[in-house]
């Protein structure tokens, strides 16, 4: 788990302090040359769009079947529980 009881924002940045200012600095540079025109490409958008289409579908495909597990596994979890202490009368 990246973020346990009682941790914070700071510390986690703390630990990722290289990719922090990795990321920082590479998006600084490329809005900047961006901005003052010095980046001169375009991107066609119907790449872009078939792309995050499919993106879409495959994200949404792999969370029903993650939701799916989960519920198969509470259930059964249920029926333990339910096993376990309906043998036993307190």
């Amino acid at each position: 788990m990246i973020v346990a009881e009682g941790g914070s924002v700071f510390r986690l940045l703390l630990w990722q302090w290289r990719a922090v200012v990795l990321y920082t600095v590479i998006g600084t540079v490329v809005t900047s040359l961006h901005e003052f025109e010095l980046l001169r490409f375009k991107l066609p958008a119907l790449p872009l769009g078939v792309v995050g289409g499919a993106l879409g579908i495959f994200v949404s495909f792999r969370t029903n079947n993650a939701y799916a597990r989960w519920w198969e596994a509470r259930g059964l979890w249920g029926k333990i529980v339910n096993y376990t202490f309906g043998c036993y009368r307190f």
